[in-house]
């Protein structure tokens, strides 16, 4: 695994990195400063103020950023909250009786920011009665503490904590872990050592725990530890794990790899210096690692780590198919078919049919939930169908199925889900609540804005809930192989803007005049057309809360729809607050009737390169009266005697109603 080094140009000194919606947020301790960048070459700096903070931890979650560090020359404690990452808020944080503010970490987990400060002791004898604290907070502006105080013989400072199934796990000096259900009651573990463990993160099924003189830790339920061996004695500061690989940093300028938590391996280039922070792009597939200067020029050193997953072989990229079994094992690779066809979506699982010829060699790997994946794709799809067919002249074998999206169908939710937060948080919530498909399972971090969402789920068919989730949103999800480090994973992603609105992606176009598109099919349809919503909220009869709204359309341009929703509750809320609650709602069923445009397109080049599945794009077809922006919501590929053609499909690049029925 190749690492690359460039120098960001900025200067100050390096400290955590984060990813979101396609920018890097780089800060910098000191001058205090937040970085942001699309390409890691060009920054634009926002400046904050070092006399309150001086940031060393930067988080974001629910289209929230937060910035926590050590504290600057004020009396008071603070901490930096934003909700674009461009312009920054201090916020006072009531840490009490002068505990002054020093957070280690700052992490958006368990649908929460939570940071720490330092500790406040108070000797009795031999021992010392020592404070910590805790702070949690959904929305980065009402922060709820947390004050733990436990007796100790020497005060242990808290350095990271992480969250998985239920269970908080913090880590500090002196070999200190503690875990917790609410961050208020804590339950010391034995570690097996006094070194100073620095940092935590959990992925595939476990957690790993990096710290002093090279210390690595692993644990698959948080309470009982296993010490493994790191290869080095350098000071750890923090692991993070993505794309079915673990990476660790710290001092000496280390940076190891491993893709299981036990063997690990040095991949730093060799030269010196502390390396803070770590983002992954899961766009990209790039691991990003921050060091804290360069000390010629000043400027902040960043390293770039390839986790590709997708599969590359020699052979012509359309023809290689790969057969691989449940564990994610290398059965057989396929170098000619009779015909393939290749439905990707964006809301939903895509599907597959494919067309072999019946030999000894194919036969030796064709079965149902075998996983076939395609040259340079991520997708994968599973053989839920077998045909055979016999014309006297010749055999041959038919595979269908779906993409792994359609697994989660095997899986429904359990017991009752509240949510409330950014509505890819609240897919991963669905998904980490399930039954896992296989221990080799992960959900991806969030790196994208969606719209706020409040739902109460128990009893559905998970995958059919996370659809309606992904059209409310405009998010699309998969669940996508990693064959290298054996791992699925589960991810929600985006499409491009690539309409003549916007000035930051390439913009591309389908129409006549491009001479990109061939034939087409347009389906307009007043059908689902709502212009009068009635809302039913709680209660029954004339005690039934009813909510109306209504564009104003007569006559035949009427359409009256009534939409039940008894699971929206008012709880705490305000009867008026709870009527636009439900006012919201029919204003999103609002709907002007079916728009769905599929053309053939001619120039394939263009396709995964100027235009892609979920992208929006300038659509223009002239005699139709078409000319508008749409997303690209299905692409099909057919391929078959060698010929190989694209077939996008358009609907509207607008989120869907969000119907809890």
């Amino acid at each position: 695994m190749k690492l690359i080094e460039k120098d960001s140009g900025v200067l100050g000194a390096g400290r955590e990195i984060a990813y979101v919606d396609g920018k890097y947020y780089l800060i910098s301790e000191s001058p205090a400063k937040v970085c942001v960048s699309e390409d890691l070459d060009n920054w634009t700096e926002y400046q904050l103020n070092e006399s309150y903070l001086k940031p060393a931890h930067i988080s974001y979650g629910n289209g929230i950023f937060l910035i926590t560090g050590s504290a600057g020359t004020t009396n008071n404690t603070y901490y930096y909250y934003s909700t674009d990452g461009v312009n920054w808020i201090p916020k006072v944080l009531n840490t009490g009786e002068n505990f002054s503010m020093h957070s280690n970490t700052c992490k958006f987990i368990n649908n929460r920011f939570v940071f720490t400060t330092g500790y406040k002791t108070s000797r009795s004898g031999q021992q010392i009665s020592s404070t910590k604290q805790f702070y949690e907070t959904t929305d980065g502006v009402n922060v709820t503490r947390h004050d733990y105080t436990i007796q100790e013989s020497k005060s242990t400072a808290t350095m990271d904590i992480d969250y998985k199934n239920g269970m908080y796990v913090s880590v500090g000096e002196l070999g200190s872990i503690f875990t917790s259900t609410n961050l208020s009651n804590w339950t010391r573990r034995t570690s097996g050592t006094t070194l100073k463990l620095v940092g935590i993160t959990y992925g595939k099924g476990q957690f790993v725990i990096t710290g002093d003189k090279g210390t690595i830790l692993t644990s698959t339920d948080g309470v009982n530890w296993i010490n493994q061996e790191s290869g080095t004695d350098a000071y750890l500061i923090r692991s993070r794990y993505a794309n079915g690989m673990y990476i660790a940093c710290g001092y000496n300028g280390t940076i190891l790899q491993s893709i299981d938590g036990v063997s690990w391996t040095d991949i730093d280039n060799g030269t010196t210096g502390v390396r803070y922070g770590l983002a992954y792009n899961n766009e990209a597939n790039v691991m990003i690692i921050t060091a804290y200067r360069y000390t010629s020029t000043g400027t902040i050193p960043i390293y770039l780590l390839n986790l590709s997953r997708e599969l590359t072989a020699d052979s012509d990229e359309d023809s290689s198919l790969f057969f691989f079994d449940k564990e994610l094992n290398l059965l057989g690779i396929v170098d000619y078919f009779i015909s393939l066809r290749w439905r990707r979506k964006y809301f939903k699982a895509g599907e597959f049919e494919i067309v072999l010829p019946v030999n000894d060699y194919v036969m030796q790997f064709i079965d149902k939930n075998v996983l076939v994946m395609r040259n340079n794709y991520t997708e994968a799809g599973i053989i839920e169908t077998i045909e055979f067919s016999d014309n006297a002249t010749d055999e041959e074998l038919i595979i269908s199925g779906r993409f792994l999206s359609s697994l989660l169908e095997r899986r429904i939710v359990k017991s009752k889900i509240n949510f409330s937060g950014n509505t890819i948080e609240g897919m991963n919530t669905i998904v980490n609540a399930m039954t896992p498909l296989t221990t080799q399972w992960e959900t991806e971090a969030v790196t994208m804005t969606s719209p706020h969402i409040d739902f109460q789920v128990s009893y559905k068919n998970v995958y059919k809930y996370l659809c309606k989730l992904a059209e409310y949103s405009n998010i699309g999800f998969r669940v996508v192989p990693n064959v290298d480090s054996k791992v699925y994973m589960f991810e929600a992603w985006e499409g491009k803007d690539r309409t003549s609105e916007q000035s930051i992606n390439e913009q591309y176009s389908f129409s006549d005049d491009n001479y990109n598109i061939e034939q087409g099919k347009l389906v307009m349809s007043e059908k689902t057309k709502a212009s009068y919503v009635l809302v039913g909220g709680e209660g029954e009869d004339s005690s039934r809360v009813l909510v109306t709204v209504d564009d104003g359309a007569t006559g035949f341009d009427r359409y009256e729809i009534f939409s039940d929703q008894k699971g929206i509750r008012k709880e705490n809320l305000s009867d008026s607050a709870y009527k636009e609650k439900l006012k919201t709602v029919g204003e999103g069923l609002l709907s002007d009737g079916t728009f769905q445009l599929e053309v053939t397109a001619l120039v394939q080049q263009d396709y995964k390169v100027k235009w892609n599945l979920g992208d929006i794009v300038n659509i223009k077809k002239e005699k139709w009266g078409v000319y508008t922006t749409y997303r690209i919501i299905e692409v099909e590929e057919t391929i078959e005697d060698g010929k190989k053609t694209i077939y996008p499909t358009f609907g509207s690049p607008l989120s869907s109603a969000w119907d809890d029925e």
